[in-house]
């Protein structure tokens, strides 16, 4: 029963970041970055509104990690992480579908936006170019990708 409120209260919040976030679209804030002829000023704005664009994002991951039971940060980045897609971290194997009960479709929902995010974190870090920082939240917000899909894809009738 407890899950199931915590699920409950994952969903809402959920629902409340994304609608937050959905005034401040990256792809809506986004401009010219130096390679496209934009003058040093505007090649900083552009590269510090993304960066903002990726701490927003991995907030909202830490807070839908949080709601889930687990740490803030993922406890190990698998160097496989690096060259992983995010579709191939969030997707269940045929084996290892979910319950169809209200728990798990929420814990699998949640599941959907911290990958959603993390898509988002590693395109545009992708965008910076060589930026350790920008990589390095690709990074962890792929290990939360990985660790919500296990949550979800291990969720059972008898976990709710």
């Amino acid at each position: 029963m407890r899950i199931l409120a915590l699920a409950l209260a994952v969903a809402a919040g959920s629902l409340l970041a994304a609608c937050a976030s959905s005034s401040k679209s990256p792809q809506a804030r986004s401009s010219v970055p130096a390679e496209a002829g934009a003058t040093e000023p505007e090649a900083a704005s552009w590269q510090l509104t993304r960066k903002e664009d990726i701490q927003t994002h991995w907030a909202e991951i830490a807070t839908w990690r949080k709601g889930l039971g687990l740490k803030s940060e993922p406890q190990v980045l698998p160097a496989a992480l690096l060259s992983s897609q995010v579709l191939e971290l969030r997707t269940c194997e045929e084996s290892d579908v979910p319950a169809e009960t209200q728990t798990c479709t929420d814990i699998c929902s949640v599941k959907d936006n911290i990958c959603d995010n993390a898509e988002d974190i590693c395109r545009i870090a992708e965008e910076l170019g060589d930026d350790a920082w920008a990589d390095e939240k690709c990074v962890s917000a792929k290990a939360s990708c990985k660790e919500a899909k296990e949550m979800c894809c291990g969720c059972r009738n008898g976990d709710d």
